[in-house]
């Protein structure tokens, strides 16, 4: 959203010990690596309630939040309806690169910092100017700027964000707010300590509205208008090279207009729309090559653009879609969130479904399908990559992930990338394949020698001699995450109590030796050549407190010894 001056300090203050003993009480592995162990997020409220970053509306508070009472009293307090909220705990030596928010939400809503564990070296960068931000305080910034942290300390960083479009309640509190670089704004309203009230069960107002593919003219408009007023306010390099941008973004704007008057959101004028967009980035683009840039905004102007076009302006995700649609070889599917896993003391994998709250049973090839979800692909390609054979029994089971919540569908529509085609019908046909899965939500039965057996072997039997390692088992408690932002594997680790990242084949290896088997043999299972890699595997598993050995395993082995 946009706001006159870098950093509006809210006149209200909130008791963050409280928040943390509440938060405190959330079992460690249910929060969300956010690319790096070292970045953790715990989402509050979030799309559809699920462990997700994905920013569309609706949002719904998460069960988290429901173990929070004295939280929801302080988000309450902002009278506002919440699109996103999470916790976020930044490790010490944890940095990034000065950044913005370039996604269509962060244009038309607010972001607000709670903070609960700092120091006071810690400092929020924003535009050049910088400040701390205390515990228990709650800071609005401008986001559209580039921002960042400079965090010397070695203690962790943990803030709660909140991300609203506002109300009149929020906005009377900016307007009461101090501007630390605004010098002709002055306070007189004293700040306001928000109280725990015991017999308060405060709600929180959420966004129910889904987003649409199509924006209207009215919110495009203002988007542009604020990218304008930050070129002019930024140092021109090439005036006649900015003023020929300008000329394309203003007969973009009437364009889209017009379009919009004439079709409206119609499904058939997407193309068009997309047309468009395409059309205006690459004037700018042109434009922006020549001479190192029109100006020094940063990003530039075709990179904001980009942002907030696929974003926002058109982005068919922002459409409804249906989780129970029939699935087909060339249909585009994505991980819906980010499924939190768990792999039992015998070597099975389960997934907890937090919509329906039941654990699901998943086997290890399921889940090396699952994983090629992690950027949207067709049934077709992720069946490819991971191996397997694409039938129609394949198809019953990823209509049975969409069901769960795992899998999303996104609609065949132009605009998007276009991908192999499927294999004919005819050749997808398998004599005795199971049947559709019932309307009842019943999971197809599955054999595993066609649909989920890999089309081309991943095992690679090795030569050498098998080990004398002594039995081992899993630790108690071994949790694990696919992120739809990539294929790699979170796993919380309750001896270390902390997230490791982990290769996909050593959680299989782990898994076969959970089931007595030897490490040779494990290998084998888990699709690998035992060798000395193997050996480290096992070692690195044993340090880390993945695997631990069986009761009474050690002694044997010294006695053998």
């Amino acid at each position: 959203m946009k706001l006159e001056t870098e950093f509006y300090k809210l006149p209200v203050t909130f008791d963050a010990e409280r928040v943390l003993a509440e938060l405190s009480a959330i079992e460690p592995y249910r929060w969300v690596p956010q690319g790096s162990p070292r970045y953790l997020c715990l989402p509050l409220v979030s799309h559809h309630g699920l462990d997700t970053g994905h920013p569309s509306p609706p949002t719904w508070p998460t069960a988290h939040l429901a173990r929070c009472p004295y939280l929801r009293q302080v988000l309450a307090c902002f009278r506002s309806p919440l699109t996103d909220v999470r916790v976020r705990r930044v490790e010490p030596g944890s940095s990034g690169p000065a950044h913005y928010d370039g996604h269509y939400a962060s244009f038309s809503r607010y972001r607000l910092h709670l903070p609960l564990v700092t120091d006071e070296s810690i400092l929020f960068r924003c535009n050049g100017r910088q400040v701390h931000m205390g515990r228990g305080e709650v800071w609005a910034f401008d986001r559209l700027s580039l921002y960042g942290i400079t965090s010397p300390t070695e203690a962790p960083r943990v803030h709660i964000t909140v991300e609203t479009g506002g109300s009149s309640a929020l906005w009377n509190m900016l307007q009461r707010s101090a501007r630390p670089f605004d010098a002709r704004h002055t306070v007189s309203a004293e700040t306001e300590q928000v109280p725990y009230q015991p017999k308060w069960e405060a709600s929180v107002l959420t966004e129910n509205t889904p987003g649409a593919a199509i924006l209207p003219p009215g919110e495009l408009e203002a988007f542009l208008v604020d990218l304008l007023d930050r070129v002019r306010d930024s140092t021109v390099r090439d005036p006649k090279g900015r003023d020929e941008a300008v000329r394309a973004i203003h007969r973009f704007s009437h364009d889209w207009r017009t379009l919009w008057s004439l079709a409206g959101a119609d499904v058939e004028a997407w193309p068009r729309y997309r047309n468009l967009c395409a059309q205006v980035l690459h004037e700018v683009a042109r434009h922006e090559s020549r001479l190192g840039g029109i100006c020094d905004l940063r990003p530039g102007l075709t990179v904001r653009l980009q942002d907030f076009l696929t974003t926002g302006a058109f982005n068919p995700r922002m459409s409804p879609y249906p989780v129970d649609s029939a699935p087909t070889p060339e249909r585009i599917y994505e991980l819906i969130a980010d499924p939190l896993m768990r792999l039992g003391p015998d070597g099975a994998f389960e997934a907890w479904n937090p919509v329906s709250e039941e654990t699901l049973p998943l086997s290890a090839e399921d889940v090396d399908f699952l994983r090629c979800f992690a950027t949207p692909r067709t049934v077709v390609d992720a069946a490819d990559a991971a191996g397997f054979t694409c039938d129609a029994e394949m198809l019953a089971r990823v209509r049975w992930y969409a069901q769960q919540h795992i899998l999303r569908p996104l609609r065949a529509m132009p605009g998007l990338p276009s991908l192999p085609a499927a294999q004919e019908a005819a050749d997808l046909a398998t004599p005795g394949v199971a049947a559709p899965m019932s309307t009842t939500g019943e999971r197809p039965a599955v054999d595993t020698s066609s649909a989920m057996a890999p089309a081309r072997s991943g095992l690679r039997v090795g030569s050498a001699a098998p080990t004398s390692h002594f039995p081992l088992r899993l630790q108690d408690g071994i949790y694990f995450r696919l992120t739809p932002r990539s294929p790699d594997l979170f796993v919380w680790v309750p001896q270390l109590g902390a997230f490791r990242s982990l290769n996909w084949y050593w959680l299989r290896l782990a898994a076969a030796l959970a089931t007595g088997q030897s490490v040779r043999q494990a290998a084998e299972t888990a699709g690998l050549v035992y060798d000395d890699q193997v050996e480290a595997a096992v070692s690195m598993l044993l340090d880390h407190g993945v695997l631990v050995p069986m009761p009474g395993a050690a002694q044997r082995r010294a006695r053998v010894g």
